[in-house]
This record gives structure tokens, sequence and C-alpha cells, in this order.
């Protein structure tokens, strides 16, 4: 997920709210290039457990509508590629583009819940999803980016799906 943050800052300096969500998920992780990767993945975990997870079991529907809305809007598992309409990818990198969409809204997801605490809100959320939909979904270099990795060997391989999966 970092590398993908990493990459859509690359490509253009994205809205500042999407920006302090990006923000507030580095935080929960404790990211610093003195940590090891590891000890973001504990911090990461943590952020769930403590914050998030008492949200979504509150509002299980939640992330569940946003896939269905994914589906929907993208004619999933044939969706069009990201800015040519009429051409369309085939079903495998459709689906990693789906957990990759649903991975990094996820973790900022679970970035914000870090944030606000016992105070962290559906309208909270929507906040996320709305900055995140304006800043990812509607960005079409990014798209193109995103595409580029879900057709990465390393992510083609069952093993690159199932680390997303199971985060």
């Amino acid at each position: 997920m970092l590398q993908l943050i990493q990459r859509r800052f690359q490509i253009e300096q994205p809205h500042h709210a999407f920006a302090a969500h990006v923000a507030d998920f580095l935080v929960a992780i404790g990211h610093s290039q003195e940590r090891p990767a590891a000890e973001w993945a504990g911090r990461y975990h943590q952020a769930y457990v403590r914050c998030y997870e008492r949200f979504s079991q509150a509002n299980p529907h939640f992330m569940e509508n946003y896939a269905l809305n994914y589906l929907f809007r993208t004619r999933f598992p044939y969706a069009d590629a990201p800015g040519r309409m009429q051409s369309t990818i085939d079903p495998l990198t459709g689906s990693l583009l789906l957990v990759l969409h649903y991975r990094l809204l996820h973790s900022l997801l679970i970035g914000a819940a870090a944030r606000y605490g016992d105070t962290f809100s559906s309208a909270h959320a929507v906040r996320v999803v709305h900055a995140f939909g304006r800043t990812i979904e509607h960005h079409v270099k990014f798209m193109d980016a995103l595409l580029e990795f879900a057709r990465s060997p390393d992510l083609q391989q069952s093993d690159g799906l199932a680390v997303l999966l199971k985060n």
C-alpha cells in the first residue's frame, strides 16, 4: 500500500484532504525510515484492533457497500480499462484492481480511526471515502499506474494476491 500511495504522490500532489488521510495512516503505523517494515505491520494491526475494529463491527455494511458500488461502477469483472472506454481488462486484473482499491481505502480508514479514536464515526469514514474517490478513482494517470501494478508478475501470482487478501 505504501508503494501505491507513494506512486500517487509522485504523479501529482493530491488534494489536501487525501494527503491528510495519508498522514493519519502513516502516523497510525509509525512509518519512518528508521523503523523496520515489520514494526509498521505490528502498529497497523494494533490500530486495526484498538481503533477500527469497533467501527467495522458496528457498521459491517460500510466496506461491503463500497465494494458493491465498485462492482457496479466498473462493470466488474470486465471493467473498462482506466481512461479507455470500450477497452476492457481481463477478470484476473479486474479482481486485483478491486482488491487494491479495497485495501487502499481500508488502510486509510484504519489510519483515520487511529487518528480520531473513540470518536471515529461514519461521518469520518464518509469523508475518507470521498477524498479517496476524488484522488484515486477519478485520476486517470494513477489508475493507469494501478493497472500496471496489478499486471506485475509479483501480484499476478497467487502469493501476491494472498498477501493483499490477508491484510
